[in-house]
């Protein structure tokens, strides 16, 4: 079965089965083929004579960042798996033992207090700009989780909101209460537009339409630029920022990690612990008090 099939044949095969099922959105399947189709350029077309070696020629460019590296092997193993499953490849998965790249451990680029101030006063003349921001600025959603939200999420008698979190797609994952700071603005731009129902952060383009990821990335991304938060050339501070400003500061405060773990909805507290790595205040405390010096 498919022995006429060349490997770049197969890539868009296989992503295009994963959106037909609801696997991927469109953003992630052009990713997704980009990266395959990139493989299938170096590799033998025959996919029966793809082997490991050329997998690892692949893999070595000295010129990729090891993130980079292993968001490509992840890529190439589904698919090769998905080859070797539907009879596409005979021989043993290519995938199979080559190891992940080791991804050195890095602290989450947040924003200062100061600067988190700035972003918000800047957003304050847009009520949903301000809204989005402080979504993820005070509640720590990410952005398509800000896309997700509907006004029947909004508990208006608990001041909570349902979200449908990564993962769900598109169901309820999580309960969160929402805090007095981004309660004001919600109040404020759902007086303002008016709607009662339907997506909470509404598209401007298309009436009653929601509004995807790519444009509240946009908009904060924006709003950072306006504030002087985000300068020309800095890659280290974007939207997801106001996420990872969110972890540490509720952690800077007397730390319950369990909560915190909650409040982000990581699977692991591992996930949320990253964030202790910036606070060396309390480690401060525990280590000092000792003399050995006569």
């Amino acid at each position: 079965m498919g022995n006429h099939h060349t490997l770049a044949n197969l890539a868009i095969m296989y992503v295009a089965s994963r959106l037909a099922s609801g696997q991927i959105n469109k953003r992630s399947a052009a990713q997704l083929r980009s990266r395959l189709l990139d493989f299938s350029s170096h590799a033998p077309s025959n996919p029966k004579r793809v082997y490991r070696k050329h997998v690892e020629r692949w893999m070595e460019r000295p010129d990729l960042r090891p993130q980079y590296r292993r968001a490509r092997l992840s890529a190439l193993r589904g698919f090769t798996k998905w080859c070797v499953a539907e009879g596409h490849m005979t021989q043993k998965d290519p995938c199979l033992s080559v190891p992940m790249p080791k991804v050195p451990p890095q602290l989450p680029k947040r924003l200062t207090h100061d600067e988190a101030v700035d972003l918000v006063t800047t957003a304050t003349g847009d009520p949903r700009t301000l809204l989005i921001v402080l979504l993820m600025l005070q509640e720590g959603l990410r952005r398509i989780e800000v896309s997700r939200l509907n006004v029947e999420d909004i508990d208006f008698a608990e001041r909570s909101m349902v979200i449908r979190g990564k993962g769900g797609q598109g169901c309820e994952t999580d309960a969160l209460p929402i805090t007095d700071e981004t309660w004001s603005a919600m109040r404020r731009y759902l007086a303002s537009s008016g709607h009662t129902h339907g997506p909470l952060i509404l598209n401007r383009v298309r009436k009653h339409g929601r509004t995807s990821p790519s444009t509240i990335s946009e908009l904060v991304r924006q709003a950072m630029v306006d504030a002087g938060v985000k300068r020309p050339g800095d890659m280290l501070r974007t939207p997801h920022s106001c996420r990872h400003t969110m972890a540490h500061d509720t952690l800077s405060r007397p730390q319950n990690v369990r909560a915190v773990q909650q409040a982000l909805r990581h699977r692991s507290v591992r996930s949320t612990e990253v964030y202790l790595r910036g606070h060396t205040a309390e480690l401060r405390e525990v280590m000092e008090g000792r003399r050995y010096a006569s």
